[in-house]
């Protein structure tokens, strides 16, 4: 929120919209999400057009990486490039053992107009939740060492790319303010808070997983960038809410729902 010199409410300040359009929904759990390229590059000329700033992308195959990944990425990327070349487009991660293998795609995107790439800044536990509520079948542990930052720190320098930085536990917000501190923190840094569930959930695999309700759909995102999983709502006053709900009302249609 902004104030003016007289401490009143001047509204809400300035917003960046990020549409992250697929991430890792199958659409067997959303028959709408965006995964062939045409669907990406339609969608995300689509929300350009209705203010987004940036666009996060993923392709289907993450053990896809360097220029084979790259490539993949570019199919749905090129019509909105062309159209819109001051879209901010950014990618997420591959799997590898090394860094050198992970993130072997972001300096081919960037010579072809990616201006920002994921940076996530700790390791974490990742899981589905089991119908007893406890972590369910599908889990594993997203590692990345202080070397591996340090490597995709000096990467987003070399590479002119701001880095969207996801922050999913205590000690990957701790590490970021470490490198802000020392004035190594790229220009251009995104840093949003995850608000996901008990277990920052996986997409649904039948431990526990439905389908998103019409329930889940009217829940806005936390804080800062959303979350996976289950939102939490916003504590909006009713000024706020008000002023929320007209600008939602000046949207297209298609994109309202």
């Amino acid at each position: 929120m902004s104030n003016g010199p007289d401490g009143r409410d001047r509204g809400i300040g300035p917003v960046v919209i990020e549409a992250a359009l697929n991430g890792g929904t199958p659409k067997s759990r959303n028959p709408h999400v965006p995964t062939a390229a045409g669907e990406i590059a339609a969608d995300a000329l689509a929300c350009l057009g209705a203010g987004a700033a940036i666009i996060h992308t993923h392709i289907d195959d993450l053990s896809k990486t360097g220029e084979a990944a790259a490539e993949c990425y570019l199919q749905g990327w090129r019509p909105v490039l062309a159209t819109r070349p001051d879209a901010i487009l950014c990618s997420t991660v591959a799997t590898g053992a090394t860094p050198q293998e992970r993130f072997a795609h972001y300096r081919p995107l960037a010579d072809q107009g990616m201006r920002m790439a994921s940076l996530d800044p700790g390791s974490v536990n990742l899981g589905t939740q089991g119908k007893d509520g406890l972590p369910g079948r599908r889990q594993f542990v997203y590692a990345n060492s202080y070397s591996d930052i340090a490597y995709l720190v000096a990467l987003h320098e070399e590479a002119r790319l701001g880095p969207s930085i996801a922050i999913y536990e205590a000690g990957f917000l701790r590490t970021v303010l470490a490198y802000h501190r020392a004035g190594r923190l790229p220009r251009g840094a995104l840093v949003k808070l995850y608000f996901g569930g008990p277990y920052i959930r996986l997409a649904a695999d039948g431990d526990g997983a439905r389908r998103l309700s019409r329930d889940d759909a009217g829940q806005r995102p936390s804080v800062v960038g959303g979350g996976i999983g289950r939102r939490r709502r916003l504590g909006w006053s009713g000024p706020q809410r008000d002023r929320a709900r007209r600008s939602c009302a000046r949207r297209p249609r298609g994109l309202r729902r």
